[in-house]
């Protein structure tokens, strides 16, 4: 399955969930995979994390950038911290819901929370945060605001809804 094929089953799952959207719900919708678990059958901690890393790639994407376009513009944007809770466990071909929005930006640095439920919510697997710095190729810190303002709009706009 193609990557566009990938999304457009996330966006048509999106359109027939019973979830009732918060604010702007941005949701990337994922299966777990066999090669995810461990012997019992759940999914190890650890893909969590790189759940998360989809998860912000599709909503970088939602909001009308990617990765790929800042970085080509010689915007970096690594991981400064991240942080997961883990609530209960994910098994082999479940398919869990992860919410994801911008709670913080300020042109420098912006903050992204992660929810892992259930279709209907009523199953939280793991909640999380990652913070990020935007960098030049230099490594040198940047605002968007200044050297990226085209971008610096979209992050702001997005950041602004869920204010």
């Amino acid at each position: 399955m193609t990557n566009k094929s990938i999304e457009a089953t996330q966006t048509k799952n999106h359109q027939n969930m019973s979830l009732t959207p918060k604010k702007s719900d941005i949701i990337y919708i994922r299966r777990a995979h066999y090669h995810e678990t461990d012997q019992m059958g759940i999914v190890h901690h650890s893909n969590f994390i790189k759940w998360f890393e989809e998860a912000r790639i599709h909503l970088m994407k939602a909001i009308g950038t990617s990765y790929k376009i800042m970085e080509e513009e010689g915007v970096i944007s690594p991981v400064v911290s991240m942080f997961c809770e883990y609530k209960t466990m994910v098994g082999f071909d479940d398919e869990v819901f992860i919410h994801i929005e911008i709670i913080d930006y300020n042109s420098i640095a912006f903050k992204v929370k992660y929810r892992v439920t259930n279709d209907d919510e009523s199953i939280s697997y793991a909640v999380g945060e990652s913070k990020h710095c935007f960098l030049s190729k230099e490594m040198r810190i940047i605002a968007l605001k200044k050297s990226h303002p085209h971008i610096n709009e979209i992050f702001m706009a997005e950041f602004t809804k869920n204010s």
